[in-house]
């Protein structure tokens, strides 16, 4: 499996990073600006930035989904972040979700408070992974004012860099009567 946790890889079109989903929705896009900046990055030519411009909305999210599952019990995501004038809090963030879209844990870093202006640090966060995850959901988010950059995502189940997780067999009824 192949992820653009870094940016680096872009659209031809949009000019967005592959597989991100930079606004979870046009009314998040109405209170915050989430772009690709090539001025400030961590590491390579890329990184992403959310920068709040209006009061309406509470915060903003850039997301990336990887619809698998693997063989673990422990999920964690590292990511950089880089700070200027936040006010109220920004993270990482991590969900992982099961079976028709069952939330089977969540960890998204706001109560750490992190604000203020800083230089790039790498945070992490930790999950209970199951063979019940269906898909794994992922980003960056800006609570309140400021402004902040990611790059440099990194995912591991037990360890391993998700890239070489082991994937977990996904069994098909192939009969058609729902019965295995």
């Amino acid at each position: 499996i192949a992820l653009n946790c870094d940016f680096e890889k872009r659209d031809s079109k949009t000019g967005n990073p592959e597989g991100w989903k930079l606004n979870f929705s046009d009314i998040q896009a109405n209170g915050f600006v989430t772009k690709v900046d090539s001025l400030v990055s961590y590491k390579g030519r890329y990184s992403v930035s959310i920068e709040r411009f209006g009061k309406k909305e509470q915060y903003a999210a850039i997301e990336y989904i990887i619809p698998k599952s693997f063989i673990g019990k422990r999920i964690e995501l590292r990511g950089y972040l880089k700070t200027q004038n936040v006010k109220t809090a920004c993270g990482i963030w991590l969900r992982l979700d099961g079976e028709a879209g069952a939330n089977l844990g969540f960890e998204n870093m706001l109560q750490q408070g992190i604000n203020g202006t800083n230089d790039w640090k790498q945070y992490n966060i930790q999950l209970p992974y199951s063979s019940e995850v269906k898909s794994i959901h992922f980003g960056g988010l800006l609570e309140g004012d400021g402004k902040v950059w990611f790059d440099n995502f990194e995912l591991f189940i037990d360890g391993k860099r998700i890239e070489k997780a082991i994937l977990a067999k996904v069994v098909v009824d192939c009969t058609g009567d729902g019965d295995m």
